[in-house]
């Protein structure tokens, strides 16, 4: 059975809670990565539609999601936690982290992410400073979190530019 938006926004506000119920262990330095991607990020992912798990049991070419396939990175063999595809072609990539990491004061993942865009030529990005990449990637992963945010309390334009205009971001 397909979902629909409404199944996926109470699938993502149930792991929102669970997060938030369990935000003091999920930050801690015991709880590991593979606990965040097995609990959340999967999770996620699925509740928007995508074949983390391979359910469909289609062959390694054909998966949408492949973990941690390796890649030529700079020389090096390098592997993104998660290669996102449209049939056998790259869309994007997802690096993740324990939640306890700081990631807006830590510019690792963010280069470690822009690394795996830049080697799959996923992204122009010859005529742009690092900052105005990263700024960009941060802009458009904001305005993602809000949208999904506004769509899942369901708010209208107008509520949306009332929240956005007193927002100091």
């Amino acid at each position: 059975m397909a979902k629909t938006i409404d199944n996926a926004k109470d699938e993502i506000a149930s792991l929102i809670k669970h997060f938030r119920k369990n935000l003091d262990y999920v930050h801690s330095p015991s709880y590991k990565e593979v606990q965040a991607r097995q609990e959340f990020i999967d999770p996620f992912f699925m509740a928007l539609g995508w074949d983390v798990r391979n359910e469909s049991r289609a062959a390694m070419q054909y998966r949408e999601v492949i973990p941690e396939v390796s890649q030529d990175v700079e020389g090096h063999k390098r592997a993104p936690d998660y290669v996102f595809r449209v049939g056998r072609d790259p869309v994007f990539f997802v690096e993740a982290k324990k939640p306890g990491v700081q990631i807006k004061n830590a510019s690792g993942p963010a280069y470690q992410l822009r690394r795996y865009a830049w080697s799959a030529k996923l992204t122009s990005t010859d005529n742009l400073s690092e900052h105005e990449i990263y700024q960009r990637q941060i802009d458009a992963t904001d305005r993602q979190i809000y949208n999904l945010v506004y769509e899942l309390y369901g708010l209208t334009e107008k509520k949306i530019k009332i929240v956005e205009a007193g927002a100091k971001w």
